[in-house]
């Protein structure tokens, strides 16, 4: 069987403990070890990572179209979409159909930028940490609800992981 350390599925990451530690390892000076990594590791406790990656789309995009003025037949006018507009999708980690309750949660929004120097948004990345032990199934899904649009489901084998 292989060994993969984090499972990536549909701009979602699930980062294992393993994973975790060569990352943080990988980003050491040189002369760092596998012996001092583990090391480090010890004590600490045990958490999953799960990274979601949020696109935005031509439906659902960096500007809102919104009336000039509040009479009907008004010509229409865009304002920037808010920079944490990722604060409204609702985001479940399951496990056996239960609900997870992340230890912590973060997001930051994503900008794309042209060589004249002008940005504009573009996405969004948030992040959920639980403990490991949390997963007592081989199957967790990560559920993503957009303010608009149908849901998005994505079933992560663990198996797939040993």
């Amino acid at each position: 069987m292989r060994y993969r350390p984090s499972y990536y599925e549909e701009g979602i990451s699930f980062l294992t403990p393993f994973a975790l530690v060569a990352q943080e390892s990988s980003q050491r000076t040189m002369n760092y070890s596998a012996q001092q990594a583990e090391q480090d590791h010890l004590g600490q406790q045990e958490i999953v990572r799960i990274v979601i990656q949020i696109q935005l789309t031509g439906t659902y995009g960096a500007l809102i179209a919104t009336p000039t003025c509040s009479s009907s037949g008004s010509p229409i006018g865009y304002v920037k979409r808010p920079n944490d507009f990722w604060k409204d999708f609702e985001i479940q980690v399951l496990d056996k159909e239960k609900s997870l309750i992340p230890l912590s949660s973060s997001g930051d929004s994503v900008y794309s930028c042209d060589s004249n120097g002008g940005c504009i948004l573009s996405g969004a990345t948030v992040q959920f940490e639980f403990r490991a032990s949390a997963f007592t199934s081989d199957s967790p899904t990560v559920q993503v609800t957009p303010p608009e649009g149908d849901a998005v489901s994505v079933d992560f084998d663990l198996t797939r992981l040993r």
